[in-house]
């Protein structure tokens, strides 16, 4: 596919970065059988038949092989991510898709895929990142798009022309907003009927569907079966929380122990090699439960 793509598009529109054809890998979850021969042997083949090397930019679950570049899918649902290339997008919302159950990511008229770039704007300068992903041109099934359109016209052609142009200058924005979390040290939740939610969001999504219960004056909420083998809770952490911040976080979780069982605590980590998904599901250690009391 690598070559009859280049045979077929004219060598003035080929995109390169230090003199090397950039090449895009989606998820490598798409993809049956491969190691690092397979791109030895496609480096090799590419420079004979082109008189080129390759650069090779994989999605982070590609991480088994040596690449020249990395990014993270998933930005315009969870916000943008540095992994060597910065991803921005301008938001999600796949419920016109039958059988989709995705949480929503609000565009907020633009502001979440602003407030996206200029935190990348900032990455970009610390850790001198020179490529830029946008999820997605056209893909308007899942409410990605940042192409012309009935319903936002070209607003986002506009806006991604705005901060292009501030990305090949270097700048760094200096109005970023950012949520009241953005200073703040530490975040939390309360689970009950409503959550009390502090910089911590609780969101049910299909292997992960909650309901409360009241005990005394506590009112508590648990994980219920779904067609998933594993009960899950899913919290989400304010973006701008530790946004700019490489450090260590400790967690507290107040819990139920009302009958035998276990639960671990899976983080979203920058742990692109070892952890599952890329880093993120990073596990913590299993805690037991014996059926006792309300435990720390």
């Amino acid at each position: 596919m690598i070559r009859d793509f280049f045979t077929a598009i004219p060598k003035k529109y080929w995109a390169f970065i230090d003199n090397k054809p950039i090449v895009w890998l989606y998820s490598a979850g798409w993809v049956g059988r491969y190691s690092q021969d397979t791109f030895d042997f496609v480096r090799n083949n590419f420079k004979r038949d082109f008189g080129y090397d390759l650069y090779i930019v994989g999605e982070i679950s590609w991480s088994e092989v040596k690449l020249d570049n990395w990014y993270a899918w998933g930005a315009a649902l969870n916000g943008p991510s540095f992994f060597g290339v910065g991803c921005v997008g301008p938001g999600y919302d796949d419920s016109a898709v039958p059988g989709r159950t995705t949480p929503k990511r609000e565009r907020e008229n633009g502001k979440f895929y602003e407030n996206s770039w200029k935190k990348l704007l900032i990455k970009a300068k610390e850790q001198n990142i020179r490529i830029v992903a946008i999820e997605t041109w056209n893909e308007f099934h899942e409410g990605t798009d940042i192409a012309e359109s009935r319903e936002y016209g070209r607003k986002y052609i506009e806006l991604t022309r705005k901060y292009v142009d501030m990305f090949k200058k270097g700048v760094i924005p200096k109005d970023i907003s950012s949520s009241p979390y953005a200073s703040m040290k530490e975040v939390s939740i309360v689970m009950g009927n409503p959550n009390l939610e502090k910089g911590l969001q609780q969101i049910d999504l299909e292997d992960g569907i909650t309901k409360t219960e009241k005990i005394g004056d506590v009112t508590y909420r648990y994980p219920i079966e779904t067609k998933w083998p594993v009960l899950y809770i899913y919290i989400r952490v304010d973006d701008d929380f530790l946004s700019y911040a490489d450090t260590n976080v400790n967690v507290t979780i107040e819990y139920l122990d009302k009958e035998k069982g276990w639960f671990r605590l899976d983080y979203d980590s920058n742990d692109i090699i070892k952890a599952i998904l890329g880093g993120a599901y990073t596990p913590t250690e299993t805690v037991n439960l014996v059926g006792g009391e309300k435990n720390d």
